[in-house]
């Protein structure tokens, strides 16, 4: 019976690209040092009431959120809000560089060679400018569609109906939210899923792989959606528990915005690493087959 390729089943790429990471956990080593920041700062931000972080924060956090934001439960909506508010930078400063680290982890091992880290680093820094504004590109079109997703909001709360159709509609688009901002990451990490490889594989600048990379995706966009789809759709429940208010009104304490925080974090180090493994892994064998 014929292998079946993986450059043509969305599956078998994501079971190759899972059997690769358990087979070179390294690949796990960029991801793990994002989730370690990302933890870190989360911590900085929850202990930032307290003494002695509060000789600092204090004054910042009582003049842009006020007083309340000092004191439980208060500071647990604090931290969430400003958790969110540092991923931008995160992922243009750091997860940029590191997530190329990773991409050139993954050649490494595709051409069995020996990971040095040293050496890693070294190939990858000198692409770290483009790598940057690879970040930037990604946020502002995710940026971009949440902003006209924004006014589709609006329009929906002017409709007044209170049954029927539009009140149907308008439910809809508010309840959805979260979830469309799920399907704009999705949508951009698709269109531009072969910017970073391109990047630190080629050492091409940033323009010059993205017309590469749109060159490729009009010939593999649904093949490359689905492949970025299922793992972000283990990404659903932190969502889900995420934007039910009531659960926090009514069940759980105010400290589960620590734990969903904390389990969205390890959750997207998982998904990244699969889904960037699976997709520098396609990249290279379409190169090697050419």
């Amino acid at each position: 019976m014929a292998s079946k390729d993986p450059t043509k089943q969305p599956i078998v790429l994501l079971k190759s690209a899972f059997g690769t990471i358990a087979a070179n956990p390294v690949i796990l080593f960029p991801f793990t040092i994002i989730a370690f920041v990302q933890i870190l700062i989360l911590e900085i931000i929850f202990f930032a009431p307290r003494y002695p972080l509060s000789i600092f924060f204090r004054p910042i956090i009582q003049r842009i959120q006020g007083e309340i934001f000092l004191h439980y439960p208060f500071n647990f909506t604090l931290m969430n809000k400003w958790f969110q508010s540092v991923q931008i930078p995160i992922f243009v400063l750091l997860s940029s560089l590191l997530i190329g680290v990773a991409v050139a982890i993954i050649d490494f091992i595709n051409k069995d060679k020996k990971i040095e880290m040293k050496e890693v680093f070294k190939r990858v820094l000198p692409l770290y400018i483009h790598l940057v504004v690879y970040g930037v590109i990604a946020v502002l079109c995710i940026i971009g569609l949440g902003k006209l997703y924004g006014l589709l909001i609006k329009r929906a709360l002017i409709i007044r109906s209170t049954t029927g159709i539009f009140f149907f509609i308008k439910k809809a688009v508010l309840i959805l939210a979260p979830y469309f901002n799920l399907f704009f990451a999705v949508l951009v990490s698709t269109l531009l899923a072969f910017v970073m490889p391109i990047i630190v594989l080629e050492k091409k600048n940033v323009f010059t792989a993205l017309l590469r990379n749109f060159k490729m995706i009009s010939k593999t966009f649904w093949f490359v959606l689905v492949v970025i789809v299922l793992p972000a759709l283990l990404y659903l429940p932190v969502l889900l528990l995420k934007s039910n208010t009531r659960l926090f009104q009514d069940i759980l304490p105010p400290e589960g915005w620590g734990f969903i925080l904390i389990l969205g974090i390890l959750l997207t180090l998982f998904i990244d690493a699969v889904q960037y493994t699976a997709i520098t892994s396609y990249y290279l064998l379409k190169k090697e087959s050419q």
